[in-house]
């Protein structure tokens, strides 16, 4: 066990990035396809005890928890490390999180775990400094991005076992590659940090096979953040800011890819982050916080706005949910 020892250095970076971590995983809702890697062990069905559980990150305390879509069951997830928040692997039997040793300078990398909490290990270099990380829905690759002490940035894809590790991008002069979220055909990958005239940074996308890499949809005068593609692949909710009573507050869009628009889904003068579809891609999980310093919440809202619910309550802070 590797004692956590001077959680609050992170605590900066937890802030202004929310923990920069977000696998994105499009669960199958019963059985997986055998052609899914075999990482998660000799099981093919969907692990149904978790079905309605969103993971989530936790800041400070132990790092990870579960809560159910209704806001019930509430429970922390204890990892041996100082983790920043995680993923569900596609079968939800394994759960990928960042996490850093706590001891000496810091070096986050992305971790694989059980459910139970055993068999944890590092599936990316310990090398590499990871900053996000995004499991494929086929199961059989993981993407990842890497930053240097310049704040260049590259996006790079590897095995859950933790080979066979290559570059997609190559660095890219940005460190605006905070989410990465993948199509459900496994095949591109949505990422924010595409940048346009002006300085403002939108959603962009990368073909994995070949590396081509262009913009999604061009932001409308603001700054974009934290693209996450629906399981329909017909979607791609994401944070801009909108005017809320004549000042400028980060809510919720989606960006349809069916009529070329986006629509506002939430309204609310607080600070949104990291939307994360559910898996029949007509709600959103989302986290929001409000400015008294009372932490932040994860909520659920319907992709026309109605229905919002908080899910979660206290004075930590949330990172990245994955449903």
């Amino acid at each position: 066990m590797i004692t956590r020892t001077n959680p609050t250095r992170f605590l900066p970076a937890f802030i202004a990035l929310f923990l920069l971590v977000h696998a994105g995983c499009k669960h199958n809702p019963a059985n997986a396809p055998l052609t899914f890697y075999d990482f998660e062990g000799d099981v093919t069905q969907f692990n149904t005890a978790y079905r309605d559980f969103i993971l989530y990150g936790t800041f400070p305390g132990p790092g990870l928890a579960i809560v159910k879509n209704d806001g019930s069951g509430n429970q922390f997830i204890d990892t041996p490390l100082l983790a920043f928040g995680g993923t569900w692997s596609p079968r939800k039997w394994k759960i990928f999180y960042l996490a850093d040793t706590a001891v000496g300078p810091a070096s986050p990398g992305l971790y694989l775990i059980n459910v139970d909490g055993t068999g944890n290990r590092r599936v990316t270099p310990s090398s590499e400094r990871i900053c996000a990380a995004a499991c494929a829905p086929d199961g059989q690759k993981i993407a990842y991005s890497v930053y240097d002490s310049v704040g260049r940035t590259k996006i790079k894809i590897i095995k859950p076992d933790g080979s066979g590790a290559r570059d997609i991008t190559g660095f890219i002069l940005s460190n605006q590659f905070s989410k990465l979220s993948w199509s459900p055909d496994s095949r591109q990958i949505a990422f924010d940090g595409s940048r346009y005239s002006g300085g403002i940074w939108g959603i962009g996308y990368v073909v994995v096979e070949s590396g081509f890499v262009a913009s999604l949809f061009p932001p409308e005068g603001q700054q974009c953040y934290t693209p996450d593609w629906s399981h329909d692949g017909m979607k791609i909710a994401y944070i801009t800011y909108s005017s809320v009573e004549r000042t400028m507050y980060s809510n919720v869009f989606y960006y349809s890819l069916v009529t070329q628009k986006s629509y506002q889904v939430t309204s609310r003068k607080a600070a949104a982050f990291a939307p994360h579809w559910s898996p029949d891609s007509r709600q959103i999980i989302f986290g929001s916080q409000d400015y008294d310093g009372s932490g932040s919440h994860l909520y659920s809202v319907n992709m026309d706005g109605s229905g919002l619910v908080q899910l979660t309550a206290g004075s930590e802070y949330v990172s990245y949910p994955d449903w």
